[in-house]
């Protein structure tokens, strides 16, 4: 009985929340809001064309940028002598690896798992029977 509580109880506010909306005064109240929401979304609308506007202006109307401008192609570089080219950088030394641990020989493996005794298998539990 206690779920079928809640149950009704929203079947009540429900039933009563559209019968307030359907009511004269909700229906003006409603309409006002959306008005405002619809001025207040065409004004937006139009500051963000207009700023888009004037940024679109600025870059036209701006200098190209030198910062950005593509670097020219290197001249061709003469055929390099020892006496003329330059020091080749050496790279550091990189640090060496840690040593890893050897594998057990494989008789010492064999003599290891012959040590352990093995396991005997389970017996499958006996099913209890009905009485």
């Amino acid at each position: 009985m206690m779920p079928l509580l809640p149950f009704i109880a929203g079947l009540f506010a429900g039933a009563a929340a559209v019968s307030a909306l359907r009511s004269e005064r909700a229906r003006s109240v409603m309409n006002d809001t959306g008005a405002r929401l619809r001025s207040a979304v065409s004004e937006a609308e139009s500051g963000v064309r207009a700023a888009a506007r004037s940024g679109l202006d600025r870059l036209r109307r701006a200098p190209p940028d030198t910062t950005t401008a593509p670097a020219e192609a290197p001249a061709p570089a003469e055929k390099a002598t020892p006496e003329t080219a330059p020091a080749q950088e050496t790279k550091p030394a990189r640090k060496p690896a840690r040593a890893r641990k050897r594998a057990s020989p494989p008789a010492a493996e064999a003599a290891a798992a012959a040590a352990k005794p093995k396991r005997a298998p389970r017996k499958p539990k006996a099913k209890a029977t009905e009485a």
